[in-house]
């Protein structure tokens, strides 16, 4: 078990490495799509951003290596807006969620995006992570599996939640389009600031933070 652990949180590490060498949200995506899968099995995943603030470019965008344009696109023309999930996802404190602690599995199978969207792909169980920069929504992924993998652990949605903090962490990296819009603030990290914000980002404790990068813990902090 420890070492299955100590794999996992490598695994995390190598993502966080991906993440934050991404300059572009093209690159973020690619970062996430490519390493999740070692982070948190899954059959399907699908990725959405929607963060005008940081892009010329940054309106809504889904993203998916897994699931077809047909897919993306039923679900954008007639399931986004009768999500089950959404009144929670709206919630400010959510960051990581499994579809089967929302609602009970009686009112899943009886709604219509399981019905006529998950079920229809073969898949069965979900969870999902809510990226947000500022309090504001950024982005969310939501991952899917067939019903013969089993439902998603609480170890996993801890992982996912590791990997929420460090895709937050990189988005707020983005240079705002227009900085004097938010007053003086400018989201912009000095080199070391960047390290320490890597290495939480692997849910590294402060004490091995500072030592491994040869500071005080009150500067972690």
């Amino acid at each position: 078990m420890e070492a299955e652990r100590r794999n996992q949180l490598k695994a995390v590490s190598q993502m966080a490495l991906a993440v934050f060498a991404a300059e572009s949200r093209d690159g973020l995506s690619d970062a996430i799509l490519g390493k999740l899968p070692e982070v948190v099995a899954h059959d399907k995943s699908m990725l959405t951003w929607n963060m005008p603030e940081f892009l010329t470019d940054g309106g809504r965008r889904v993203c998916s290596r897994t699931l077809s344009a047909k897919d993306i696109a039923r679900y954008e023309d007639r399931f986004f807006r009768h999500d089950y999930t959404a009144w929670y996802l709206n919630m400010p404190e959510v960051r990581v969620y499994r579809d089967s602690d929302l609602v009970s599995a009686e009112h899943m199978q009886q709604s219509l995006i399981f019905n006529e969207w998950v079920q229809p792909m073969g898949m069965h169980h979900v969870c999902g992570a809510v990226f947000r920069v500022r309090g504001k929504m950024v982005g969310d992924i939501v991952l899917f599996r067939a019903e013969t993998e089993g439902d998603f652990s609480d170890d996993e949605l801890f992982l996912l939640d590791l990997v929420t903090s460090q895709v937050e962490t990189r988005v707020a990296l983005f240079p705002l389009r227009n900085a004097d819009a938010v007053g003086d603030w400018r989201n912009i990290l000095t080199e070391r600031e960047r390290e320490v914000a890597l290495l939480a980002a692997t849910d590294r404790g402060v004490r091995d933070i500072a030592d491994d990068l040869g500071i005080s813990y009150g500067t972690v902090r």
